[in-house]
C-alpha cells in the first residue's frame, strides 16, 4: 500500500510541479483551479486504492468474516 502512495503522490507533485513552471502565465485563480483539478483526481486514486486493498484483506480474511458473520456475495476480485 506505501508503494501504491507513493507512486501517486510522485505524480501529483510532477504534476503541480510542470503547472507551476510552465512558460504560460497564470492567475491566482487559474492556478487555484487546476491544482485542485489535479489534488481531487489523486485523491479519487489514493481512496480507490485504498478501497482495492481493504477489499483484498477482507475477501483474504475467511476466519474474520465468519467470526463477524459477513458474507461476500461477489465471487471475483479484481487483484492489482
Amino acid at each position: 500500500m506505501e508503494a501504491i502512495i507513493q507512486k501517486i503522490m510522485d505524480l501529483c507533485q510532477r504534476e503541480i510541479i510542470e503547472l507551476f513552471c510552465s512558460s504560460e502565465r497564470l492567475t491566482i485563480r487559474t492556478l487555484e483551479v487546476e491544482v485542485m483539478k489535479i489534488l481531487k483526481a489523486r485523491l479519487c486514486e489514493l481512496i480507490q486504492a485504498y478501497i482495492e486493498a481493504m477489499s483484498v484483506n477482507i475477501h483474504e480474511d475467511k476466519h474474520g468474516r465468519r467470526k463477524a458473520g459477513l458474507v461476500l456475495e461477489r465471487s471475483c476480485l479484481k487483484y492489482f
